[in-house]
């Protein structure tokens, strides 16, 4: 308990320092193939942080220009989904002709709550901006240390050649890791992109963006992911054959990846059950 209240309460510093740690540890093999290439060390990391800068930068604004035309229709969302709700009350009413069933449904899909949570959704997003000077601050001192930690960790251990051993395999397996995830991650946010634009939904750019991002997140993440999509669908199209058809693919690709083929790699790259 005290551990994650912890966590919890230093969130505001962990979440950027996990964040370059992260994006540290994917970069390393760049900046060492730099370096390789007898690119002076400070240049190297320069490069390897602009680098990343870019692709950030390139995610940041397809996913704000999804977000601003998505703000734009929010209130047509909200409309249709009102609209639908209540076919769905109405029908229920007249089949089981409880007049309460009304009143628990609407409460139940609030539009007022889904524009909030909206709303909340791009607060985040531009929180996530601000701190992002931030995480790449943070991960420039990360990758310049990176060339001078494992001499300093030599002296501290006393044991060269078998802490060097130690730590470039710890290093590696975690580089190997990230590498599974983010390309399992990024598999999946290209096909289930795809599959929202081959059932006409809208923005299938940043629905596909959604599903990498949360990919991360396990087991949860992709239930998170579907829900926009299935919500657009029944918008959208609203009939339950076409939500059916949404959600079909969302289940099958999450299973494919997420539970046969990432297991799978995870298996023979890293020695795990």
């Amino acid at each position: 308990v005290d551990v994650v209240y912890g966590l919890r309460y230093a969130s505001a510093i962990l979440l950027p320092s996990a964040l370059a740690l992260f994006l540290a540890v994917l970069s390393l093999p760049v900046m060492l193939w730099l370096k390789d290439r007898r690119v002076p060390g400070a240049l190297a990391t320069i490069l390897t942080v602009v680098l990343n800068i870019a692709v950030v930068g390139l995610l940041i604004l397809v996913a704000s220009q999804s977000m601003s035309q998505f703000q734009e229709r929010l209130a047509f969302y909200v409309r249709e989904l009102q609209t639908l709700v209540n076919g769905w009350v109405r029908g229920i009413e007249t089949r089981t002709g409880f007049a309460l069933l009304d009143y628990l449904t609407i409460r139940a899909v609030d539009p007022g709550a889904i524009v909030d949570f909206a709303r909340g959704a791009v607060g985040r997003a531009a929180q996530f901006l601000g701190t992002t000077f931030i995480v790449f601050l943070i991960m420039t001192f990360m990758l310049s240390e990176a060339t001078v930690f494992p001499e300093k960790f030599r002296i501290i251990s006393g044991d060269g050649e078998r802490q060097d051993r130690r730590l470039a395999k710890v290093v590696r397996e975690i580089q190997t890791y990230l590498g599974i995830k983010t390309v399992i991650s990024l598999a999946t946010g290209v096909v289930l992109g795809a599959w929202a634009w081959v059932w006409g939904l809208d923005f299938p750019v940043l629905l596909g963006l959604l599903a990498f991002v949360l990919n991360y997140v396990p087991t949860v993440g992709s239930i998170i992911a579907a829900v926009p999509a299935i919500l657009l669908s029944l918008i959208l199209v609203g009939t339950v054959g076409h939500a059916l058809g949404v959600t079909l693919g969302y289940v099958v690709v999450n299973t494919l990846f997420g539970n046969i083929l990432e297991p799978s790699l995870m298996g023979r790259r890293l020695g795990l059950s």
